[in-house]
């Protein structure tokens, strides 16, 4: 049994049909659900004459029809559905117990279904081993490369034998033998594609064989590049990382986000959760008093605290905040989830603002404690930057200096879900004017992980209010009456949602671009991993508002690509919380609607 909510419905008349018909821009899109198949197609003659190496979105379950995608236009995404451990079978991919991410053999919802398949190729176009067989190909494995491999990533195919039969595999290097041969035209099947570091990799194939003596009885070889990512999990709990702030002095626009250091992955603020686990939890002692933390809390009580320094990998993360370019440990570029390019390797340069100063402020903030911002003068006790105990008021800031990183601790008194908004500050030198960003919101979750559940997150916002103990218990109900009933605030809590706060405001605004008709939303996939459970959003669209089409999560219909994965969508390969943008997948109608529904399993 399941229960459905409309997230939110978007009534467009499209009264522009031969505008939004004309529109030929290529999209790149992100594919994570469905039946795709890594396909080929040879043309014997005229302009397009050669092999054709593609993705194919199935129309059949045998893939004997389907979309055709260049490798260009997609990128094939590994849901952390498929997120596992290496173990004694499958320790030719590295050392047990290590992560391992797989698109799997089996169709399995929540996650890509990806084969290999020769249905388009006519009968007959190749030689087979024998008179009057069926053509026969091979597919080779050429390089692996990107981000992941960059991160120590190794990829392999195999299918799940005992022991695993292996057709390609980097572990040990490519050579001749990462081959799988013999591949007959109107071949269809599937394997275990596995990625042991998150990130992209971008993975050459060619594929070759030789023609019918009636068709020239050549040998022919093809060669085209697919694009696999592996998300990092937008969540920061160990290592180093920084706010980080940039200033892009053409447009004047400022950007925060937070940088993981020992991944090299750029998240924004918006698409990155900090989580303060238990080895971040304290109980205030006399030393700590007498050494100036009283502010914080009373002796034997519990705090959350994460320090300027580390001794150990299991430390909290070390939380600095820089205005320098950030150290990148990895080989390559830095990832980026939802930060712009502009802002990637950008910084605060020197003699850009007036004394080379510039100042970040807390402007709001929601918890159900306190929370504080200081640095350690050793004896002489702490600097407090930031303390919301006492409300929020222009005290609450750290000047900073250009091209420079600071060391803080981050404390908490309880635990529960934080939002914390900022902004940034400066003057120009060039002109004395005053410039000042948006606001970068950020969620921090203390003893709370990623994957709470509903029950934690109601109990953290009763307390962050007030409110009676089981007051947002009964998730169909809507406490703050805006219309949103409180299982959508808690599904769409990365849009800002709050269960006590009317927030009917947040509900996106369609846009057009491209010739299609587009909204944007924030998904979480620790929530909606692609299974239903415990949430989903599910795109339908109508075109009377009477039937609705969604698409399937695991049979060939309507699947995911045709709503979602289009270009724009700022770090969805790479992100446990993505942007992800809904697209209305027809043009060819003078009325027609789209909707984001809730479904609860």
């Amino acid at each position: 049994m399941n229960n459905k909510n409309i997230i939110f419905l978007i009534l467009i008349q499209i009264l522009f049909s031969n505008y939004l018909l004309s529109q030929t821009a290529v999209q790149r899109r992100s594919i994570q659900q469905g039946h795709f198949d890594m396909g080929f197609t040879y043309t014997l003659s005229g302009a397009n004459q050669g092999w054709d190496l593609h993705v194919l979105d199935c129309f059949d379950v045998e893939c004997t029809d389907g979309k055709v995608w260049q490798t260009n236009e997609v990128n094939i995404w590994v849901s952390p559905v498929g997120q596992n451990t290496i173990n004694s079978i499958t320790s030719f991919l590295g050392n047990v117990g290590d992560p391992v991410w797989v698109l799997p053999v089996n169709n399995t919802q929540g996650i890509l279904f990806f084969g290999i398949g020769t249905k388009l190729i006519a009968p007959f176009t190749f030689k087979g081993p024998f008179i009057g067989a069926l053509g026969t190909l091979d597919l080779t494995l050429k390089k692996s490369v990107g981000s992941g491999p960059d991160r120590g990533g190794q990829f392999a195919m195999w299918v799940p034998t005992i022991p695993p039969t292996i057709s390609f595999s980097t572990v040990d290097g490519i050579d001749d033998s990462d081959k799988l041969s013999g591949i007959t035209e109107g071949f269809h099947n599937h394997y275990n594609w596995s990625f042991t570091q998150p990130g992209e990799y971008s993975v050459e194939f060619e594929v070759t064989g030789t023609l019918t003596d009636a068709n020239g009885g050549n040998t022919v070889a093809g060669k085209d590049t697919f694009n696999f990512y592996v998300p990092f999990t937008s969540n920061i709990t160990t290592g180093n990382a920084d706010f980080s702030i940039q200033f892009d002095n053409v447009s004047k626009t400022w950007s925060l986000n937070t940088r993981d250091e020992n991944l090299s992955v750029a998240y924004a603020s918006n698409q990155v959760f900090h989580y303060l686990n238990d080895n971040a939890k304290t109980t205030l002692s006399t030393d700590d008093i007498n050494n100036g933390l009283g502010f914080l809390a009373n002796i034997n009580d519990t705090v959350w605290i994460l320090p300027e320094t580390a001794s150990g990998s299991s430390d909290p993360v070390i939380l600095g905040i820089s205005t320098t370019i950030p150290t990148n440990q990895n080989n390559g570029d830095w990832v980026s989830v939802g930060v712009e390019n502009t802002f990637i390797n950008g910084n605060v340069a020197n003699s850009l603002l007036t004394g080379d100063k510039l100042t970040l402020e807390l402007v709001s903030f929601s918890g159900p404690g306190n929370f504080y911002l200081y640095q350690s003068n050793g004896a002489s006790g702490q600097t407090v930057y930031m303390n919301t105990a006492n409300n929020i008021d222009n005290t609450d800031k750290i000047d900073l200096d250009t091209n420079s990183k600071k060391a803080l601790s981050w404390a908490f008194t309880e635990q529960g879900l934080y939002r914390l908004s900022f902004r940034v500050r400066g003057t120009l030198s060039a002109d004395g004017s005053t410039t000042v960003s948006d606001l970068f919101t950020y969620a921090f979750g203390v003893g709370t992980p990623p994957d709470y559940n509903y029950a934690t997150w109601a109990d953290s916002y009763e307390r962050t209010y007030s409110l009676t103990q089981n007051s947002l218990a009964d998730e169909t109900l809507d406490f703050d009456n805006d219309g949103i009933a409180n299982r959508v605030e808690y599904a769409l809590y990365w849009m800002g949602f709050d269960p006590v706060k009317p927030d009917i405001h947040l509900i996106p605004n369609p846009v057009i671009e491209n010739g299609f008709l587009f909204f944007d939303y924030i998904r979480d996939t620790y929530k909606d991993p692609g299974t239903l459970t415990p949430v989903g959003y599910i795109p339908e669209f109508s075109t009377d508002l009477k039937t609705w089409t969604n698409w399937n999560l695991i049979l060939p219909t309507n699947p995911d690509d045709v709503f979602t994965g289009i270009t724009n969508e700022k770090g969805t390969a790479f992100g446990f919380i993505q942007q992800r943008r809904i697209r209305l997948p027809i043009t060819n109608e003078n009325n027609a609607y789209i909707r984001l529904s809730l479904i609860k399993n």
